[in-house]
C-alpha cells in the first residue's frame, strides 16, 4: 500500500481519523535495504573481482595475472565513473519496497564534457580559450525507476522480453544538453523545444511520490527510449546505414522519440546483442510477470493486524481510565455531525 511506502500526506492522515497507526512495516523495509547493502558493499563499493580460468588461453610471453589486474583496474575506474554503487543500492531500495529492482546497461554514455580550447583573437592575436562541449563516451550503468519502465507485457523474465520502453521527464535545459550532441538529432530537437512540452503525466498515472511536490513533472517533456526489433526498410527510409554483408529483414535498435519526432536512432552498440539492456530483479516473484511483489505488500495483513491490535490497546485504556457513563440517545440532542461523542 502506498500509504507505507512513503511519507503520508496530511490528507492521507486525516482519512485515517484520530486512530491510533503503528508502522510496523517501514523498520522492516528500512533493515532488509541495510542488509542487502551490507551484504553486496559491506566492504566498499566494488563488490566483483575478475578471476582466470583454469586453462587460461593466452599469447606466449603474456603475463596472465598481470593482465587481468591491468583489465581489473581499468573496469574499476569506469564504474566508478558512472557512480556504479549508488544506482546499485538504489535499485535494492526499490526492490524491498517497491517488490522491483532495474538497472540499466552497459550503455554508451556518451556524456558531454567542457573542454578549453586554445585559439587566438583575430583582432588582438593574443591566444584565448574557447570552452567547447565534447562528448566522452564511456560505458555505464544507470538505475531505472520502474514507474518509468514498460517492458514487454508478454514475457515473465526480462531475459525474454522483445523490447522495452523507458519513459524520462526532460527539462528544456536537457534537450538543449542533448541539441550539442552528435549523438542525437539537433534540428529535431531544435523544433521540439520551439513548441515547447506537453503536459503527458495524468493525474491518475502519475507516481505516487508526486503528492510530495505536485509540480515535480511541471513543463518537463516526454522522452521515450524504446530498446527493439527495428525494420530494415524502416532503418534505410531513417538514411542509418546499416552493415552491407548482412541480410537481415530486422535489427536490434534503440529509438528516443519526443513530441513524435525522432531525436536519435541508433543500432545495438554491442554485437551480437540483441536484448534489451535491462537487469531486473524482484523481492518475491510474480510467474506472470516480468514485476514482481514488494515487502510492504507482503506484509500487509500484519499490518493490519498490528493496528488493530494497537487500537484495541488504546480505546480500551481511554475507556477504562475515564468515568463509565450510559446514555439514553433518544432524550439526548446530537451534535451537528449527528455523533454523541464526549469531545
Amino acid at each position: 500500500k502506498q500509504v507505507y511506502m512513503y511519507p503520508e500526506s496530511a490528507e492521507q492522515r486525516e482519512a485515517q481519523g484520530n486512530k491510533t497507526r503503528v508502522n510496523i512495516v517501514r523498520p522492516k523495509v528500512d533493515a532488509v535495504v541495510s542488509q542487502l547493502m551490507s551484504t553486496q558493499f559491506g566492504a566498499g563499493d566494488k563488490n566483483w573481482s575478475l578471476r582466470t580460468s583454469r586453462v587460461p588461453q593466452s599469447e606466449e610471453g603474456v603475463d596472465v595475472d598481470y593482465a587481468i589486474k591491468r583489465m581489473e583496474d581499468y573496469i574499476e575506474d569506469q564504474l566508478e565513473e558512472t557512480d556504479y554503487a549508488r544506482h546499485c543500492k538504489m535499485a535494492m531500495e526499490d526492490m524491498a519496497i517497491l517488490g522491483t529492482g532495474v538497472t540499466k546497461g552497459p550503455i554508451n554514455g556518451g556524456k558531454l564534457r567542457k573542454i578549453w580550447i586554445k585559439d587566438v583573437d583575430p583582432n588582438t592575436g593574443q591566444v584565448v580559450r574557447i570552452p567547447q562541449l565534447t562528448p566522452e563516451y564511456v560505458p555505464c550503468i544507470k538505475r531505472v525507476d520502474p514507474w518509468f519502465f514498460y517492458p514487454d507485457h508478454t514475457v515473465a523474465r526480462i531475459e525474454d522480453s522483445t523490447d522495452a520502453i523507458e519513459v524520462h521527464p526532460m527539462s528544456k535545459m536537457d534537450l538543449q544538453k542533448w541539441k550539442k550532441h552528435p549523438a542525437y538529432d539537433s534540428e529535431a530537437i531544435g523544433e521540439i523545444l520551439e513548441h515547447g512540452p506537453k503536459d503527458f503525466i495524468a493525474q491518475k498515472n502519475a507516481p505516487p511520490y508526486t503528492f510530495l511536490n505536485s509540480e515535480l513533472f511541471k513543463d518537463k517533456y516526454l522522452v521515450i527510449e524504446r530498446h527493439g526489433p527495428i525494420d530494415r526498410d524502416c532503418l534505410c527510409n531513417m538514411g542509418v546505414d546499416l552493415p552491407f554483408s548482412d541480410e537481415r529483414h530486422t535489427y536490434w535498435g534503440e529509438v528516443w522519440v519526443c513530441n513524435g519526432k525522432i531525436i536519435r536512432i541508433e543500432l545495438s552498440n554491442l554485437e551480437t546483442a540483441d536484448c534489451v539492456p535491462y537487469a531486473v530483479d524482484v523481492w518475491e516473484e510474480d510467474p506472470s510477470s516480468v514485476f514482481g511483489f514488494g515487502l510492504p505488500l507482503l506484509i500487509e495483513d500484519q499490518q493490519k493486524v498490528a493496528e488493530g491490535m494497537w487500537n484495541v490497546l488504546v480505546e480500551n485504556a481511554k475507556i477504562s481510565s475515564g468515568p463509565q457513563v450510559g446514555i439514553n440517545r433518544a432524550l439526548i440532542q446530537p451534535m451537528k455531525d449527528g455523533s454523541h461523542d464526549i469531545v
